[in-house]
């Protein structure tokens, strides 16, 4: 399911428009490469973070979904630039919790398609909270705060750090 959506939707507006999932594999072979050779990693380095990395490392886009992003992404595709774009303007990874439980549901499909396509066997499930704090701070605009709401800890994305976050 995710992984169809990633092939369906726009990751980059570059090249005339290049897919969500071309542009998250690359990055996820990448992780993998790095992770995988010893002269950059050390052999001993705990199975479990490597797994965390290349999960975080799949999801961290998810907010590209976002039909305003999708609706961005395409115009400029074919216009090469968001000049006269009439839509909303949005950052992807304000948009990631949007897609928590489409996340949160398809684990299991990221880590058999991680071993199809690159032979990594995942060892254990992955942190959510982390993977989604690593989705939306990549770019180092947001932050996830989690907050106490009616008794209830609730995910919130934040911009600016203040005294009542």
């Amino acid at each position: 399911m995710l992984i169809d959506k990633f092939k369906t939707n726009l990751g980059k507006s570059s090249r005339g428009g290049e897919t969500l999932y071309d542009h998250t594999m690359d990055c996820v072979k990448v992780a993998h490469k790095v992770l995988t050779d010893s002269r950059l990693v050390p052999a001993d380095y705990p199975r479990h973070k490597r797994d965390q990395l290349l999960f975080s490392m799949f999801i961290h886009d998810v907010g590209k979904l976002d039909q305003n992003f999708q609706a961005m992404l395409q115009h400029a595709a074919t216009h090469a630039n968001l000049n006269g774009f009439k839509g909303k303007k949005v950052k992807h990874e304000a948009s990631t919790l949007d897609f928590e439980n489409l996340v949160r549901d398809t684990q299991e499909e990221v880590m058999e398609h991680s071993y199809s396509v690159l032979g990594y066997r995942f060892s254990s499930p992955v942190n959510f909270d982390d993977a989604l704090a690593f989705a939306v701070s990549h770019h180092g605009l947001f932050y996830l705060s989690f907050e106490m709401r009616n008794g209830q800890e609730v995910h919130r994305i934040r911009r600016e750090w203040t005294l009542f976050n």
